[in-house]
């Protein structure tokens, strides 16, 4: 949504979105493609409902890089070895205060989606790093909905953009607050991090996140299962959130 952010108009915010899949087309099947023209046809209208639904409001950073010390919540001392990175889709003004912009699309209908999300650790961690009030948070309903038989591409995506725009838990916008003892608990438990990162790797110790193994994309090549290079291919370039990570 970096285009919209940055108050593109609905059309080329909709070609800015689909454009950052086309690098997989060379690589799909068939019967991939009838699927990839599925998904973009879905991505299209998540943009389009978010642009008519959403207000904007006035943009002071789009696509924000930062970087800032890790400090330690007993003396203030800060980290010699790591410091806190990353980049958030936007920071907006609103009633003289700044706040996190951020979309996010999930499966998960809105009311479990709010629930599992009301503690999450980004909010907490972008509002200390950036210094922002709290945050707004887009959430956009995926939708798994087949076209109907004898129906066109362009009447699915008719249809779907209809009925985002005429329910109320499709596309939803919440702001959330991270209170002083979340702040709190958050610094300590990042510096706690770095203290066993910096131990484990004095050590030579990598550990993996087995809890994310389930539903990894690359499951099949960690654990080498029958035909695994079959299913990947080498990508020429990296995401461009990575590009300058060290």
């Amino acid at each position: 949504m970096e285009a919209a952010n940055l108050g593109a108009e609905e059309e080329t915010a909709v070609d800015a979105a689909l454009s950052d899949f086309a690098f997989i087309e060379p690589y799909l099947s068939a019967e991939e493609t009838d699927k990839y023209a599925l998904e973009q046809a879905r991505i299209e209208v998540y943009v389009r409902a978010a642009l008519r639904i959403f207000p904007r409001y006035p943009l002071l950073a789009a696509e924000q890089e930062f970087t800032v010390p890790i400090v330690n919540p007993q003396n203030g001392s800060k980290s010699r070895t790591y410091v806190l990175g990353g980049k958030a889709d936007g920071i907006v003004l609103l009633d003289g205060k700044r706040y996190l912009l951020e979309y996010k699309t999930s499966g998960i209908t809105y009311d479990h989606f709010i629930e599992q999300y009301g503690g999450n650790r980004q909010i907490t961690l972008y509002s200390e790093a950036l210094q922002v009030e709290g945050a707004a948070v887009r959430y956009i309903g995926k939708t798994r909905k087949q076209p109907q038989k004898g129906e066109t591409l362009e009447g699915y995506k008719a249809r779907l953009l209809e009925e985002f725009l005429a329910t109320n838990d499709k596309v939803v916008e919440t702001f959330l607050f991270p209170t002083p003892e979340q702040r709190a608990e958050f610094q300590a438990q990042l510096w706690h991090a770095t203290q066993v990162m910096g131990f484990e790797r004095r050590r030579g110790v990598l550990r993996k996140n087995y809890h994310a193994c389930a539903d990894c994309e690359f499951h099949a090549a960690c654990y080498q299962e029958d035909n695994w290079q079959s299913l990947y291919t080498r990508s020429e370039t990296s995401h461009d959130e990575l590009q300058n990570a060290r």
